[in-house]
């Protein structure tokens, strides 16, 4: 009678195992296991005395924040080295086809709901739908270089906020090394 009834202690500690673990979240991956958002600079050009920078943000795996999956994007922000100032910044416009442009705010300053990064930034504020690029286009004066800078991606309360050092290509002063402000 002994065998029978291990037998039996086993299958009933099977199953409440499978029964409790099927109450437990599937999702232990942190944002940071599962990538972010892709980012590309896709032309710089001159204009006259300043240079036109355009970049692409995608969403490589949208959904509900849950399984690896990245809430759609809220805004996002270069961390431009000091050499770079409001003085520098001519324009920023964002675009759904890379073709019309919408003016946005164009200044480095502090973005309070960035609660990840404190610093100066500038914010491009429109974000991303799905898995379709949403271009960004910013007009800078003359004495800036492309190079590494840091990049802040903001989205919903499941992603969050997330820092990456030297994620973009940005604008650097020709001696600068893009670091952090």
């Amino acid at each position: 009678m002994k065998n029978p009834m291990k037998i039996l202690v086993a299958a009933l500690s099977i199953v409440a195992y499978t029964t409790f673990t099927s109450f437990v979240s599937l999702d232990t991956k942190s944002t940071a296991d599962c990538g972010t958002y892709n980012t590309q600079l896709i032309s710089t050009q001159a204009i006259d005395l300043n240079t036109e920078w355009i970049w692409t943000v995608t969403n490589p795996n949208p959904g509900n924040g849950t399984l690896c999956t990245l809430q759609n994007l809220s805004h996002w922000n270069l961390i431009l080295p000091s050499c770079v100032t409001n003085a520098n910044i001519v324009s920023a416009a964002y675009s759904l086809d890379g073709n019309s442009w919408i003016s946005l705010p164009a200044q480095i300053a502090v973005d309070p709901s960035s609660t990840c990064y404190g610093g100066l930034v500038l914010k491009f504020d429109q974000g991303t739908n799905g898995n379709a690029p949403t271009y960004y286009k910013l007009v800078t004066t003359g004495g800036v270089v492309p190079g590494p800078v840091a990049a802040v991606f903001k989205s919903g309360s499941r992603t969050g906020c997330h820092t990456y050092a030297d994620y973009a290509v940005g604008p650097v002063c020709s001696d600068d090394d893009g670091g952090p402000r």
